[in-house]
C-alpha cells in the first residue's frame, strides 16, 4: 500500500460517516485542510516528469601520447582555463598539466539540445532536468527566442552542462567561479542564483551545483560535433555507435602521428560505409592527412576531392592542421572549382 493510500484509508477512518461511500464523493467530504494535505502527497509521490530525447552526440576525445587537460581545453574551447571544467567532469584529480594515458577516453561537457517529446513548460523541464523548477531562469537565457510559455512537443532547447564541486576549505563562491572559467563576482551571483538552498557563507564539504552557461566550443570542435552528429540522426544502432567510436579513433592516430594505421583504418571504414549511404566525407578528409603525412600527395588530392564531393563546404582548421597539408588540400580545391 501507497503512502498516499494510506494517507487516504486513515482520513475516511476518522473523517467519514460508516456506511459505503463512492470515491468520487471523497474532495467533497474531506475537510480543506485534509485535502490540501492529500493533494500535496500526491505532487511528492508522483513529481512532474519530462519526456525530452538529446539531439546529437556525446562529445568524447581519445587522448593521445603528449595531450594534457589543458591542450584539451585550448583545443576544444578555446581557452586553458576550462581544463579544470575537463578535469570535474571526468573525475580526474591530477594536474591539468599531466600528461594524460594514451587511449583515455573523456567527455567533453558542452552546452546540449534535447527535443521536448511531450508539451511542457519552462519550470516543469527545469524540475526534470536541472533538478529545480527555479533554475528556469537558465535555461530561459540559453533560449531567448523562445518566447511562449508553453513548450510544444518537437522543442529543442539549449540545456548547459551542470557540474557538481564540493568546497574546500575557506574556498568562496567566487573562487570556485573563477576555478571553472566564469567572471569571479558575476559567476558567484550565478551559483547563489543557481543554488537557492544554499547558505549565503557555504561551509566546507557543501556540495556545489556549477551551471556552465559560458561554455562554447571551438569551430574544430563544433566540426567534429557535427560530423559525429550522424549517428544522432536516426534511431541509433550497434553499429552507429561503433562507427562514431571509430571517427575518434581515427582522429586519435593522426594526432599521435601513427598515419599507416590511420590510413589503414580509414579506408576500411570507407569501404565498410560507402556502401550504405552514410556519409563519409569526415573519413575522406582524415584519410587525405594522413596521405599527406605519408608522402603520397597525388592520392591525399584524390581523398579530399571524394570528400569535397560530398560536402562541397569541407574545410580543414589552419589553426590544427599543419601548413603542407592545407596546401595539398587548397590544390584539391582548386581543381574541383577549375572543373565545373
Amino acid at each position: 500500500m501507497s503512502m498516499l493510500a494510506a494517507m487516504c484509508g486513515a482520513v475516511s477512518r476518522q473523517m467519514l460517516p460508516r456506511r459505503p461511500v463512492r470515491a468520487a464523493c471523497l474532495a467533497t467530504l474531506l475537510p480543506p485542510w485534509a485535502l490540501g494535505l492529500v493533494c500535496a502527497l500526491a505532487i511528492c509521490v508522483h513529481p512532474p516528469t519530462v519526456q525530452a530525447q538529446r539531439v546529437g552526440p556525446q562529445l568524447v576525445h581519445l587522448a593521445a601520447d603528449d595531450e594534457t587537460l589543458t591542450k584539451l581545453a585550448v583545443l576544444y574551447y578555446g581557452d586553458a582555463l576550462f581544463a579544470a571544467v575537463l578535469a570535474n567532469a571526468n573525475a580526474l584529480t591530477q594536474g591539468v598539466d599531466t600528461r594524460l594515458a594514451a587511449g583515455q577516453r573523456l567527455l567533453i561537457p558542452h552546452v546540449s539540445e534535447m527535443r521536448l517529446d511531450s508539451a511542457s513548460s519552462f519550470p516543469r523541464v527545469a524540475q526534470g532536468l536541472l533538478g529545480e523548477s527555479y533554475r528556469q531562469f537558465v535555461l530561459r537565457e540559453l533560449n531567448e527566442s523562445v518566447q511562449s510559455p508553453r513548450l510544444s512537443p518537437g522543442t529543442v532547447l539549449n540545456v548547459p552542462p551542470v557540474l557538481q564541486h564540493t568546497l574546500r576549505m575557506g574556498e568562496t563562491l567566487e573562487a570556485v567561479a573563477s576555478r571553472y572559467g566564469l567572471a569571479a563576482e558575476a559567476g558567484a551571483q550565478l551559483l547563489r542564483r543557481y543554488n537557492a538552498s544554499v547558505r549565503e557563507k557555504p561551509r566546507q564539504g557543501t556540495v556545489i551545483d556549477v551551471p556552465l552557461l559560458e561554455i562554447r566550443l571551438t569551430a574544430a570542435a563544433r566540426r567534429k560535433l557535427d560530423a559525429l552528429g550522424h549517428w544522432a540522426c536516426r534511431r541509433p544502432t550497434r553499429s552507429d555507435a561503433q562507427s562514431g567510436e571509430r571517427l575518434i579513433e581515427l582522429e586519435s592516430l593522426l594526432r599521435a602521428s601513427r598515419f599507416s594505421d590511420a590510413l589503414v583504418l580509414a579506408a576500411r571504414l570507407i569501404g565498410e560505409l560507402e556502401p550504405q549511404g552514410a556519409p563519409v566525407s569526415s573519413y575522406h578528409l582524415l584519410l587525405g592527412q594522413a596521405l599527406v603525412a605519408l608522402g603520397n600527395e597525388p592520392a591525399a588530392r584524390l581523398a579530399f576531392d571524394a570528400a569535397l564531393a560530398e560536402t562541397p563546404s569541407a574545410r580543414l582548421d589552419p589553426t590544427l592542421t599543419s601548413p603542407k597539408i592545407i596546401e595539398v588540400f587548397a590544390a584539391a580545391q582548386a581543381e574541383r572549382a577549375r572543373l565545373r
